[in-house]
C-alpha cells in the first residue's frame, strides 16, 4: 500500500511540474542594436536659417560629399541638435555667424576631410558637441567667438595642419587643445585679450614637424615663448 501512496504521489508530482513548465514565461530576447544606415548627400550645403538646419535634419544625411556651410550674415540658426545624425563631412565645415551656445548636435560627426572653421559665433561660450570629432585633415581655424572660454569638446582631435585660434576676447583658457599632439605646418594664437593659460598647446608645439617651424604666440593677456610653453611655464 505504502509503494502505491507514493507511486500515485510522484505521478502526481509530475504532472504539477509539467504545467507549471508549460505555463512559465519564455524571457524575452535582448534585441539587436539597430545598425545606422548610410544616407550619403552629394555635393555642397549651405543652411543659413534653422528652418534650413531641421528640414535638412529630417533627412537624417550621414554623409556630405561637399562643403558643409552652416549660418549667415543674418542667421537664426541657435540649435544644431537636428544634424546629429552626421558622421562625415568630406569637404570643409564652415560655422559662421550663428547664435548657438555650443555645437551639440554635431556630437556624431568624426571625420572631416577638409578644414574646420568656426568664426564669429558669438554666443558659442565652448566646442561641446565635438566630442566625437577625430579627424581633420587639414586647418582649424577658431576665431572672433566673442563669448567663447576654453577649447572643451575638442578632445579627440589629435593632428591638424594648421591651427589658427585668434580675436577670441573671452578665451581664457586653451584647455582642451591637450588631445592635438601635432600641428604638421603651423600654429597661431594671436589676439586673444584674455587667454593667460597656454597649456593645451603644449603637445602640438612639442611633436611639431620641424624643429624650426615658427609659430605665433603674440598679443595674448600671456605670451610665453615655445620654451616656456615646452617646460610647463605656459600659464599666468
Amino acid at each position: 500500500m505504502k509503494k502505491l501512496f507514493l507511486l500515485l504521489l510522484l505521478f502526481i508530482s509530475g504532472i504539477s511540474c509539467q504545467k507549471d513548465d508549460g505555463n512559465s514565461p519564455s524571457p524575452e530576447p535582448t534585441p539587436e542594436p539597430t545598425p545606422v544606415e548610410e544616407k550619403i548627400y552629394e555635393g555642397e550645403v549651405s543652411l543659413e536659417t534653422q528652418i534650413d538646419v531641421e528640414n535638412f535634419g529630417a533627412e537624417e544625411y550621414t554623409v556630405i560629399t561637399g562643403e558643409l556651410y552652416i549660418g549667415s550674415a543674418n542667421t537664426d540658426i541657435s540649435d544644431l541638435s537636428s544634424l546629429e545624425t552626421l558622421r562625415k563631412v568630406e569637404g570643409s565645415i564652415y560655422i559662421l555667424k550663428t547664435t548657438a551656445e555650443n555645437l551639440k548636435g554635431l556630437h556624431n560627426l568624426d571625420t572631416i576631410n577638409m578644414d574646420l572653421h568656426i568664426n564669429n559665433n558669438h554666443q558659442l561660450s565652448n566646442l561641446e558637441g565635438l566630442e566625437s570629432l577625430k579627424y581633420i585633415d587639414a586647418n582649424f581655424n577658431l576665431s572672433y567667438n566673442d563669448n567663447l572660454e576654453n577649447l572643451k569638446g575638442l578632445s579627440e582631435v589629435s593632428s591638424v595642419h594648421t591651427f589658427y585660434i585668434q580675436g577670441n576676447k573671452s578665451l581664457t583658457s586653451l584647455s582642451g587643445m591637450e588631445a592635438i599632439k601635432k600641428a604638421i605646418y603651423y600654429g597661431s594664437v594671436y589676439n586673444n585679450e584674455s587667454l593667460s593659460d597656454l597649456c593645451g598647446m603644449k603637445n602640438a608645439y612639442q611633436n611639431r614637424e620641424e624643429e624650426d617651424m615658427e609659430w605665433t604666440i603674440d598679443k595674448n593677456l600671456y605670451n610665453p615663448t615655445p620654451e616656456e610653453i615646452i617646460s610647463g611655464v605656459c600659464k599666468n
